[in-house]
Parts: structure tokens; C-alpha cells; sequence
């Protein structure tokens, strides 16, 4: 990529919990998950080995997976604009939402 907007736009979770519900006399918030778009972002990168060996032109850019953990499915964190893996049970592993291809 070259700028912004040649990237696929990052889709962003966020809780809404402006409800609630009485359990026995108790008001418990009741919360949602919600999803919005934030433009895409093109990253600058740099190859670790290239720049390692001394060598020249080791800058690069990339489409960003995501800015934050909000940006990525339950069960993964975003560390160096990726989205990776970090729930230990299997069982929790086949939680991930819908439609994505991180799993």
C-alpha cells in the first residue's frame, strides 16, 4: 500500500451499556457488542533482518490488521498491527466471530 485508503477498513468493537435489568431487587448493566468501521490504515514497517545485515531500503508498508485489541476478535490481541492468538483452552478458540479469517 501507499496511503490510507488502498487498505480495507478496520472494523472496531465497542460495548453499549446503557441498559440494565433487575435480578432479585439487584440492577445488573446489560451490555452489547457493537461494530463500526474505521478507515484503513497503510503502516510503515521495517524488515528486522534486512536492517540486521546492515543493508539499505529495509523500509516497507502494509496494510494494518489492527490498531488496538478492540480491533480484533475475542480470544486475540493486536500486537505489531496483527491480530494474534492468546486464549490457552482450545474450547474458547472456535469463539471467534463470524466471517473472520484469523483462526
Amino acid at each position: 500500500c501507499s496511503s490510507n485508503n488502498q487498505c480495507p477498513n478496520i472494523r472496531r468493537r465497542f460495548q453499549n451499556c446503557n441498559g440494565s435489568f433487575n435480578l432479585l431487587g439487584i440492577k445488573l448493566p446489560t451490555c452489547n457488542d457493537n461494530y463500526r468501521q474505521i478507515g484503513g490504515r497503510c503502516i510503515n514497517r521495517t524488515d528486522f533482518f534486512c536492517s540486521l545485515a546492515g543493508k539499505r531500503n529495509c523500509n516497507y508498508r502494509r496494510c494494518a490488521e489492527c490498531l488496538s485489541s478492540d480491533d480484533c476478535p475475542p480470544c486475540y490481541t493486536c500486537t505489531s498491527n496483527t491480530c494474534n492468538y492468546v486464549c490457552q483452552s482450545d474450547r474458547n478458540r472456535f469463539r471467534v466471530s463470524s466471517g473472520s479469517n484469523l483462526n
